[in-house]
């Protein structure tokens, strides 16, 4: 049973890994602050009212069945609607967002 939930586990990384790599970029919401000192607008990450059930993908209820399958075919669906969304990681070549005076 361990060695059935680490292998399950390591096919839903290696979907999630492969699709986020063809992620679109997240949309954002600007929020101005009115703060007694200089700030830039804070950017919200706005998620779309959309879920997607591996159930509906074919998973099965009970922790008994090896549900990798539906979890990929569910995270396809995401990503094909758009909705899927990785932050940016050190890995991505991408310099600190902080500002340099800090």
């Amino acid at each position: 049973m361990k060695k059935t939930f680490l292998k399950s586990l390591a096919g839903i990384a290696a979907v999630a890994f492969a699709v986020s790599c063809t992620a679109p970029a997240p949309k954002y919401k600007t929020v101005v602050v009115d703060a007694p000192f200089a700030m830039e607008p804070i950017k919200e990450c706005v998620f779309p009212e959309q879920d997607f059930s591996i159930v509906d993908y074919g998973a099965v209820k009970g922790g008994e069945t090896v549900n990798t399958e539906a979890i990929a075919k569910a995270i396809a669906a995401c990503n094909k609607a758009c909705l899927l969304y990785t932050s940016p990681s050190p890995r991505d070549g991408l310099l600190s967002r902080m500002p340099s005076s800090a």
